[in-house]
């Protein structure tokens, strides 16, 4: 490249800088915008009720502070100049402010939801080759399918277990037709009997390949649903350690969620959580009432009353079989406003 050749394009990128530096600061010497951030970027509305989001403006001696609100989705939620959200309808929309003047951006995601009970079914224990004739089992699970689909909740909770050999195909493959057919949203948890003992990666690889994450949340009518794997959060000496801390880590993401968008918390394992005040406190703190399992293959409920609040476990019977002829079934679950609920057993027969 010659001489006048660089100097030319050294002149271009210096005046298009300078016009750029100009058009920012502008005649009055205003600064330029860096950034725009929401104090909230995740929010949960009943129908009809408002919240206020707040935009900061980065830096803050910047010239044009002007935002501009926008909705994704104004037939779910309007949002006024002064960043008001308004609920209108369920659904999900995407509440957007920007700086005019530098184009930058920020995120709301916004939940709308018609406030009413909830309704979950609560399955226990498929286990798939437990004890009794296969075939009987398989028709077992099938029938509960039939009940869940009768019941049309809003969501179906499988308290693990789902199979009873975690290396066997055949019932893998089996119990993933029979809940094929259920018609509503499902979460699942891993049970002792769907991973390998002690837990390796492997074994957890194995189980997502079939089932999916061993992490699951839902929100539902301003709830937060937490499915996660007792395995590995109640046994963390022995299971891998990568696999506990990214586990707990995403245990306190969302707990952290839920208390941000002030939403009560209902919980699912497999294994209940017996003597453990340290994780009874942390989930109660984040607003935890409930925590469903499986496991015993008996029906059992208790209240653990602390000074800092209480949680009820409810373990459920199971689908497959029972301890002490308890009768084989499943639970309708029904969540009230004020966080009070109530079940109804629904036998299999």
């Amino acid at each position: 490249m010659n001489k006048r050749r660089f100097l030319l394009i050294l002149t271009v990128l210096v005046t298009v800088s300078v016009f750029f530096f100009s058009t920012c600061k502008k005649e009055s010497n205003k600064i330029c915008v860096s950034d725009v951030k929401l104090d909230i970027h995740s929010l949960s509305l009943e129908v009809g009720d408002t919240a206020r989001l707040i935009a900061t403006v980065y830096p803050n001696d910047a010239g044009n502070k002007t935002v501009i609100w926008t909705s994704s989705n104004p037939e779910v939620a309007t949002v006024s100049n002064d960043g008001f959200v308004t609920a209108i309808s369920d659904g999900k929309a995407i509440i957007v402010v920007t700086n005019k003047e530098s184009e930058k951006t920020d995120e709301c995601n916004l939940l709308v939801f018609t406030p009413g009970p909830l309704r979950i079914v609560q399955w226990c224990d498929p286990q798939l080759g437990y004890k009794i004739d296969y075939s009987l089992a398989v028709a077992r699970s099938e029938r509960a399918v039939e009940l869940v689909n009768e019941i049309s909740p809003d969501l179906l909770l499988i308290c693990g277990d789902m199979i009873h050999n975690y290396d066997n195909d055949k019932q893998l493959n089996d119990f993933l037709k029979i809940i094929s057919l259920v018609n509503v949203p499902i979460l699942l948890t891993p049970g002792n009997h769907d991973l390998d003992d002690p837990v390796t990666l492997k074994g957890l690889q194995r189980y997502r390949s079939f089932f999916g994450d061993d992490f699951q949340t839902k929100e539902l009518k301003g709830y937060k649903i937490i499915s996660l794997n007792s395995q590995l959060l109640f046994y963390q000496d022995v299971v891998p350690p990568e696999e506990y801390n990214r586990h707990l880590n995403r245990v306190n993401e969302a707990l952290q969620d839920a208390k941000s968008k002030n939403q009560p918390i209902i919980v699912m394992s497999h294994m209940p959580p017996l003597n453990m005040p340290e994780i009874h406190k942390q989930f109660i703190e984040y607003g935890a009432f409930v925590w469903l399992s499986g496991h015993w293959h008996i029906p059992w409920r208790y209240t653990y009353t602390y000074p800092f609040g209480n949680i009820v476990s409810l373990v459920g019977e199971s689908s497959s079989w029972n301890e002490d002829n308890y009768p084989l079934g499943i639970r309708l679950l029904t969540f009230h406003s004020d966080n009070s609920f109530d079940w109804d057993f629904i036998p299999l027969n």
